[in-house]
């Protein structure tokens, strides 16, 4: 789930379009000398113009672009404020790339929680935890059932999240485009009951649709 959402930050911080609207970006700098992520973008830009386009044609390039603040954690520490997660998620809804109902809580307070207990072995989250809180014998080797259940509750939830987060990624190339294809995916995805992916596809489809209709 980090990784989805993080990727759909720098991928929405390498166009412009999306650096211009970065206000939980900007309202989270940092109150000593360091730039925001954002206005650091901007600065490599203002040094050398040809960014800008790198960046619009190969978003990817943001990776390239921003090496250094990962590679280097003095540079970082020194001269550029990197969001925390809970902000990065912020600018994701103010983006509407994270626009779901109750974005925040649901994906921070619920989701990222949860999972984070996971992978920092909240000894309630640890495989013995769960034994002990059901009243099994800890040194059996046996599923639990109810947790596997929860399990693929979870993970169901972390798929509808990213399919929803990617259709609004590549929104813009979706109302532009004869989407038959994407229209037979909407069966699917309410098969699967991903509510988040198929409540953005339809809305998207029905743009469509009408985009198709004015120009008919």
């Amino acid at each position: 789930m980090e990784l989805l959402l993080k990727g759909a930050f720098w991928e929405c911080l390498a166009h412009e379009n999306f650096r211009t609207k970065a206000t939980k970006l900007q309202s989270d700098k940092d109150k000593g000398k360091r730039k925001s992520v954002k206005d650091w973008v901007d600065a490599l830009i203002e040094q050398e113009p040809s960014v800008r386009r790198d960046l619009e044609e190969t978003s990817a390039a943001i990776f390239d672009k921003t090496a250094i603040l990962f590679r280097n954690r003095e540079f970082q520490k020194k001269f550029v404020h990197v969001p925390r997660f809970p902000v990065l998620i912020d600018q994701l809804v103010e983006w509407q790339v994270l626009d779901i109902p109750n974005s925040f809580h649901i994906v921070y307070d619920n989701l990222y929680s949860d999972l984070s207990a996971d992978v920092h072995v909240a000894p309630d989250a640890t495989d013995v935890g769960r034994k002990l809180l059901a009243e099994r014998d800890f040194m059996e080797i046996e599923v639990i059932p109810e947790e596997l259940t929860k399990y693929m509750k979870t993970l169901h939830e972390v798929i509808d999240l990213g399919t929803a987060v990617e259709l609004n990624i590549l929104r813009d190339w979706i109302e532009l485009g004869d989407n038959d294809k994407l229209k037979e995916r909407l069966k699917t995805l309410k098969d699967l009951e991903l509510k988040y992916s198929l409540g953005k596809l339809e809305a998207l489809v029905q743009h469509d649709s009408r985009h198709l209709s004015a120009g008919k």
